[in-house]
């Protein structure tokens, strides 16, 4: 029981207690009630396969990174429209593929328009359309300044 005399405790009322254990749903309930050690744990738990979902989109490591930070914090704001809290981790996946997806249309939108990348080459574009610029990017190095996959010819939106 608690100080007060309650039967439940609050997400912060014992701050050592150990979360590891604890269910996904669980845990879903005390990170929406404030409790930051249940969404670390729910992130230990599930980011690396948000990361490596975003990693099979990206192909860039570093970028994959990146990305699943950037699904964690949509998933932490996101974590009342959780509909099911049994499935954090599928849904946390499904964020980061989001993201992932999102940035490679984003960089190939640029490619296809011409815009080049920080510290990026010019290239010849694959892209058959006349009516935009020819200039691409590529990445100089590895993992350096996007992905690799170029999109097809289809996709362009010019």
């Amino acid at each position: 029981m608690s100080q007060s005399g309650s039967a439940v405790d609050g997400p912060d009322d014992d701050p050592g207690e150990d979360v590891a254990d604890a269910a996904d749903d669980v845990l879903v309930v005390r990170a929406r009630a404030g409790d930051k050690a249940a969404f670390a744990a729910l992130v230990l738990r599930h980011g690396d396969q948000a990361r490596r979902l975003a990693e099979r989109v990206l192909n860039d490591p570093d970028l994959a990174r990146d990305a699943s930070q950037e699904a964690i914090v949509v998933a932490l704001v996101s974590l009342g429209r959780l509909a099911n809290p049994r499935s954090f981790g599928p849904w946390l996946g499904g964020i980061a593929l989001n993201v992932a997806r999102r940035w490679l249309q984003e960089f190939s939108r640029r490619r296809c328009q011409g815009a080049l990348a920080p510290g990026a080459s010019r290239a010849r574009s694959h892209c058959p359309k006349r009516r935009h610029s020819r200039v691409g990017w590529t990445s100089p190095s590895p993992g350096s300044g996007g992905p690799t996959a170029r999109t097809p010819p289809s996709r362009c939106t010019s």
